[in-house]
């Protein structure tokens, strides 16, 4: 699989700048990716019961331990290879993937014309 960051990293500053152009308004919002690791907990574990009332095993982790729940938080953000941070905002890795790939296609035909 690509390392996205890496390829955006070694971008030249203008480079870096088309791409973020190009993506700007498709940043993940802190909701959906919490939701997005709620949903993966919530996945792996069965509900919880207690006294007869159900619970989802993500609230009880964040409600239980809420460190717990932010390390896990920060190693999803940082294992997840659907989401890519850039510049301190994280977007769908295939946005980036496009975004890099239609630069390059772009200089390439820039190139070929001279």
């Amino acid at each position: 699989m690509r390392n996205l960051f890496n390829e955006y990293d070694k971008l030249s500053a203008s480079q870096k700048k088309i791409v973020l152009e190009a993506i700007d308004g498709n940043e993940i919002s802190e909701k959906e990716l919490k939701d997005r690791y709620k949903d993966l907990i919530n996945g792996c574990c069965g509900e919880i019961k207690i006294f007869g009332l159900t619970y989802e095993p993500a609230d009880v982790l964040e409600g239980v331990d809420e460190v717990a729940f932010r390390c896990g938080y920060s190693d999803f953000l940082g294992t997840e290879e659907s989401i890519v941070e850039v510049e301190g905002k994280y977007y769908e890795s295939d946005n980036i993937k496009e975004a890099i790939d239609d630069l390059e296609e772009e200089e390439e035909e820039e190139e070929e014309e001279e």
